[in-house]
């Protein structure tokens, strides 16, 4: 088409060419992926300058088939790309990703405050480089829809007031990926449209402040694996059904942030470490936090309020609650069949249930259990120690189940409607110490099971 237009500049056959269809020719061309189709972007983006050269030998009036007058200043800056980075890019405005995007090691891409980033409907070609990797984290190859790979470093600069976007409502991709040894910095982001939107894997560090998402209703928003290390502080996640997974050896830091509306708002499984520092979970179907297999799990400073079991420990797993409140929940507040559990300074209240040990061993300090319309401690199997913890209000404070082995020191029952202590089932071996127990129904209750006490007031 070009090559006819400027042929025919001098004759009296004009034709006439739309300066619309002229650029998107042109963008065509540069949304055409780098990855496969690195000869065909050349070619275009040579090609204004071979026509004007035509132009000018034939003997015709240079630019003529495409007047300068009938193109618009674009209102916003926009830049297109896809394929590899290899050096430091900043980039601001608006930003349209034609194609897989790969920084490579050694390179960066920066994005000022403001910035947009927009996907066409292009198909991936990088999806090879993502090996499946864990549990159900084979869902991260998709042959069809852009990812950005990042094996160099990516920093977002945004700000409260001028925030960066990536992806729009209405599009599709699937995902910004850390992968290798790479870096990531992310502050003010807003995701919408992404399939996975958040993925750090291999042994990269990614540090995500004030992350946004929205409309996203996939199944998981952050998924963290490999040997990553990741931050998450003062972000607000609503609406989403699993809203942060970690995997295998990762670890990662939550501080300051809120979940609603969720399934399991954090898993942790493998061999991973979670810590989480003054966090906010409220309304959620399945747990607050989730840990499983080997998995650690270190909250401080945190509340988990209206649920199902806000905090669910299994198969060797480790959950240490340091100053936790735990609320108005529909199941135990914490159910736990796993290696190691520690409460130091909860408070368990309002909740259907307190704490049901189902086994591995469980520690309770200074801890207080309030007004729950069923059972504050109950030990199916495994030992426990509680040293003082008070037991307020419950219908019944503590029952020893087959098999069970603990131990009550200085701790204080009182308001039990049905019975303090009752210990039932033979092969069981409960110790009292130092106890006072008060305005109770009924207060220690034994049948066929081992009992000590010393100090009983």
């Amino acid at each position: 088409i070009y090559l006819a237009e400027a042929a025919a500049v001098n004759s009296s056959k004009h034709l006439p060419l739309s300066p619309k269809v002229s650029a998107a020719l042109l963008e065509l061309g540069l949304r055409a992926d780098l990855n496969r189709h690195e000869c065909f972007y050349g070619f275009f983006s040579l090609l204004p300058a071979k026509i004007m050269e035509f132009v000018a030998d034939a003997g015709g009036r240079a630019g003529a088939f495409l007047p300068e007058a009938d193109i618009p200043a674009p209102a916003v800056r926009e830049t297109v790309i896809a394929g590899n980075i290899k050096t430091r890019l900043t980039l601001g405005g608006r930003i349209t990703i034609g194609g897989d995007v790969t920084i490579l090691p050694g390179a960066a891409l920066v994005l000022e405050p403001g910035a947009q980033i927009r996907f066409a409907a292009a198909k991936s070609t990088n999806s090879a480089a993502l090996r499946p990797t864990g549990n159900g984290l084979s869902a991260f190859k998709n042959d069809k829809l852009c990812k950005i790979l990042v094996y160099g470093e990516f920093i977002c600069g945004g700000t409260a007031g001028a925030p960066v976007s990536i992806g729009g409502r209405g599009e599709k991709w699937d995902s910004l990926i850390f992968l290798g040894h790479s870096s990531g910095i992310l502050e003010n982001v807003s995701f919408a449209g992404a399939l996975n939107p958040l993925r750090a894997m291999d042994f990269s560090r990614v540090r995500l402040t004030a992350i946004g998402a929205a409309g996203y209703n996939g199944k998981e928003f952050l998924a963290v694996s490999g040997c990553s290390q990741t931050e998450l502080n003062g972000t607000l996640l609503n609406d989403i059904h699993s809203p942060v997974a970690v995997r295998e050896l990762a670890r990662l830091t939550v501080r300051n942030c809120q979940f609603t509306n969720s399934g399991t708002a954090i898993y942790t499984g493998g061999l991973a470490r979670c810590r989480i520092s003054h966090c906010d979970f409220r309304v959620f179907s399945a747990h607050a936090c989730q840990v499983s297999d080997k998995a650690s799990l270190f909250a401080a400073g945190c509340r988990a309020a209206v649920g199902s079991v806000p905090f669910s420990g299994e198969r060797k797993s480790t959950i240490i609650l340091n100053r936790v409140n735990v609320e108005a929940s529909d199941g135990p507040a914490v159910s736990f069949s796993g290696y190691l559990l520690k409460l130091n300074a909860c408070q368990i209240s309002d909740n259907a249930r307190g704490v049901l040990l189902s086994g591995g061993q469980a520690f309770l300090t200074a801890s207080v259990f309030s007004r729950n319309s069923g059972l504050a401690l109950e030990v199916n199997k495994g030992r426990v120690q509680a040293h003082g913890c008070r037991f307020l209000s419950n219908p019944a404070a503590f029952k020893a189940g087959l098999g069970a082995d603990a131990a009550l020191n200085s701790c204080m029952i009182q308001a039990s409607e049905i019975y303090a202590v009752s210990c039932v089932d033979p092969w069981t071996k409960v110790t009292l110490s130092d106890m006072e127990i008060k305005d109770c129904r009924r207060g220690i209750h034994v049948s066929e099971a081992r009992v000590s006490g010393s100090n009983l007031v």
